[in-house]
């Protein structure tokens, strides 16, 4: 995406040069020789066109090409749209990838704690005891709760 940068911008300066050195005396000229050559070339559709409509689309047909590349005093190229546009994607994608590292290292570092605590039970010559002394303590605290929540006689739904 980088490269396109780069060779969008190297190859934009030149366009744009090329543009502004051209002026309308040289491109009557060209707009002439293009006439000439559409006229050579025998066409069932264009029978009804006239040189002067012709000239038109051509002068029309270059003020989009200008306006595309070098824009206007009232509305920004679309050259530079298209810059800007590709910049922030890249900054999109660059931060999603950010946050992507760091979504899997704080899962890398849960794993590690994980596996320290399953080494702490693997090591404790009681490890059913441990397990019961964790996970019972919860058990014996939600007993007691509803022991005074029935001394009390406080509703289910509501909170101590």
């Amino acid at each position: 995406m980088r490269d396109f940068i780069v060779s969008l911008q190297k190859t934009s300066l030149q366009i744009r040069e090329r543009l502004n050195e051209l002026t309308p005396i040289k491109l009557e000229s060209y707009f002439q020789k293009l006439i000439e050559y559409r006229k050579s070339i025998p066409r069932l559709e264009d029978v009804t066109s006239t040189t002067e409509e012709w000239k038109k689309e051509y002068i029309e047909y270059w003020g989009s090409l200008r306006q595309w590349f070098l824009g206007s005093s009232i509305q920004q190229s679309e050259l530079e749209v298209l810059q800007w546009q590709t910049n922030e994607m890249i900054r999109r994608m660059t931060r999603y990838v950010q946050r992507i590292g760091e979504r899997q290292q704080h899962f890398r570092s849960r794993k590690n704690d994980y596996l320290k605590l399953s080494q702490w039970f693997a090591n404790c010559k009681r490890n059913t005891e441990l397990f019961a002394m964790i996970y019972g303590i919860l058990l014996l605290a939600k007993a007691c709760l509803l022991q005074i929540r029935n001394i009390l006689s406080i509703p289910f739904g509501r909170r101590l």
